[in-house]
Formats: structure tokens, C-alpha cells, sequence
């Protein structure tokens, strides 16, 4: 069974389970996708469009104050859209730019916090692992073999939610460990996305109306 196909198996239990619990307490949850740009530092500071898609649930702490944990797929990491930088990369007698994209199963562990007008100021942690990697760099020169699997980082943005359930995202993700051991290895910089999300609120089940006791 393919990545994709194990994934779409996993969203799918994960909807269904969600919409169970969320039909006996005050929670929301659904779908959230983003795409912006995935920043990495290696000799220089390269850059890549890069992309988050998941699913959210909403959590009421106190009035105003939510923790809304958010588990998915990012993809990070840089392509040769900086022509710019100069590159010693050679291939076939052509020179090349560097790529090297990673994809992490990656879960975000936000508190929003109400500013008005439906407006949610975030802040929390970001926790990721390693599941694919693809590039054109010299693996031996960088010893791609040897990757950290774990990836963390801090996370601070806006969610704007409207009267319709739908609402939208504006995230920054600073990785904060090195994606190797070496103290010159590789370094997810940032993810930065803007993206939309749906909440479902399911009513809680009707209980029916109490029976009025026989006279």
C-alpha cells in the first residue's frame, strides 16, 4: 500500500472518529491546507514553494482561548527557483542547482488566543518526522545519509474564522533542530503558509423529550 493511499485510509478513520466525539463535546474539527514558502540554509539561504495539508481540531480551554492541535502532511526543503546563487553542483558536464525536498508527517500544537472580530492570535510547537527525502546534492559531501528523523519548531501566526465555518491561516513554522548532527548541516529555516480551513460543529444528539409521569 502506497504513502498516499495509507494516508487517505488515516484521514478518513480520523473524520469519522472526530465527528463521533465532537457530537458529545465542544469541539470542531476539519480540514486545513496551506502553501507559501519553505526556507533552508546549507552554504546559502535557498528557498522553495512549499505546502502543509491536514486536519485541525478546536478545543475550548476558557472563553476566548483554544487549543487547537493539528496533525499532516508538510512538504519543506528547496528547489533551483534561486538561479541566482551561484552553485558548484555539476552533473553530466552541466551545472546544476541544488534540490532537496523533504516531506514530514508533521503535527502543530497551537493555543488560540480571541482578539475580536473573529480574529485568533496562535502560539505553540511544532513537532515533525522524517518520512520521505528526495534531492541532487553530492550525499557524500553532505552525508544526507544521515538525517535526524525528528523535527521541531515554534509556530506563531493569525486564524480569521467566518460566520460559514470557513476561515483562514496565516502561519509561521521556525524550525529550531538541525536536520542533521554536524553543527554545519542542514537547517529548515521556516515554513511560512497562508492557507484555508472548514469547521464542522455537529449538534449534539437529541435526547428526546422526558415522559410525563401517569397521573
Amino acid at each position: 500500500m502506497n504513502f498516499f493511499k495509507s494516508t487517505l485510509i488515516l484521514a478518513t478513520i480520523l473524520v469519522f472518529t472526530l465527528s463521533e466525539a465532537a457530537a458529545q463535546t465542544k469541539i470542531s474539527y476539519g480540514p486545513h491546507v496551506g502553501a507559501g514558502i519553505s526556507t533552508m540554509r546549507l552554504d546559502k539561504i535557498y528557498t522553495a514553494i512549499g505546502y502543509r495539508a491536514g486536519m485541525r481540531v478546536k478545543l475550548k480551554i476558557i472563553e476566548g482561548i483554544y487549543f487547537s492541535p493539528d496533525l499532516g502532511y508538510a512538504l519543506k526543503g528547496s528547489d533551483d527557483l534561486n538561479k541566482e546563487f551561484e552553485t558548484d553542483f555539476v552533473y553530466g558536464g552541466h551545472q546544476i542547482y541544488p534540490e532537496l525536498r523533504f516531506g514530514y508527517a508533521d503535527l502543530y500544537l497551537p493555543i488560540e488566543i480571541g482578539m475580536g472580530n473573529r480574529m485568533y492570535f496562535i502560539t505553540g510547537m511544532q513537532l515533525g518526522y522524517l518520512i520521505r527525502m528526495n534531492g541532487t546534492f553530492n550525499l557524500d559531501q553532505y552525508e544526507l545519509y544521515n538525517l535526524r528523523k525528528t523535527d521541531t519548531g515554534i509556530l506563531a501566526g493569525l486564524n480569521i474564522n467566518t460566520k460559514t465555518g470557513l476561515g483562514f491561516s496565516f502561519i509561521l513554522n521556525h524550525g529550531i533542530t538541525r536536520i542533521q548532527e554536524s553543527t554545519n548541516g542542514i537547517k529548515i529555516n521556516f515554513l511560512t503558509t497562508i492557507g484555508a480551513y472548514y469547521m464542522f460543529k455537529p449538534k449534539k444528539k437529541n435526547q428526546g423529550v422526558p415522559a410525563v409521569p401517569a397521573m
